[in-house]
């Protein structure tokens, strides 16, 4: 089983703020379970996690769309039942050693959630060896067989209704498809 994680967060330090949190479970055919937590700023505050100026401009540039959800209460939970449960989520899928965690970049995205499980004292639910960047594969395009990530983002835009730009859990969504390409042209199994 593979995991896809993505964050969204209000810097790029190992120990910004994280405004949500999107997991997608999946195979080479299917996503077959997805995660989703938003965390407020006032609760990434009280775990000393830092804010990035640039970062904060960039959101408020955003359209709607993409800041709504991270103020859903829906979604909100406090920074540690966030990990807790992502945590959950990871062990309940990547059991094996061959099983897989992903990241578009996993010294972003990894690098930060293991900051903050280490920070509340939860142990990382992954072995650094079952980590798979999915940017190493958006640099070997274009490859016969496979839609470029932009273009995939772009049929995604218009004929997906559940994929928004810059929603953890829809760019985690988004890029398990992505791979999924991959690992057919590859004839993995996993």
């Amino acid at each position: 089983m593979n995991v896809m994680l993505d964050i969204e967060t209000l810097g790029t330090r190992d120990n910004t703020a994280i405004l949500s949190i999107g997991g997608a479970a999946f195979n080479t055919e299917t996503v077959e379970d997805s995660f989703y937590a938003t965390i407020s700023i006032a609760d990434n505050f009280r775990h000393d996690r830092s804010v990035d100026a640039d970062a904060l401009e960039w959101w408020l540039k955003q359209p709607d769309e993409s800041i709504q959800p991270l103020f859903d209460s829906d979604t909100r939970v406090e920074f540690q039942q966030a990990l807790r449960l992502l945590s959950v989520y990871i062990t309940k899928h990547v059991r094996r050693r061959t099983d897989t965690v992903w990241a578009n970049g996993v010294m972003f995205d990894l690098n930060i959630l293991r900051n903050a499980f280490n920070m509340i004292g939860l142990r990382v639910p992954w072995h650094y060896r079952q980590e798979c960047c999915m940017r190493s594969l958006r640099r070997l395009e274009p490859f016969p067989g496979v839609i470029s990530w932009s273009d995939l983002c772009l049929q995604f835009r218009t004929t997906e209704q559940w994929y928004t730009p810059h929603h953890a859990g829809a760019d985690a969504m988004a890029q398990a498809k992505y791979v999924q390409q991959w690992q057919k042209l590859a004839g993995d199994k996993s």
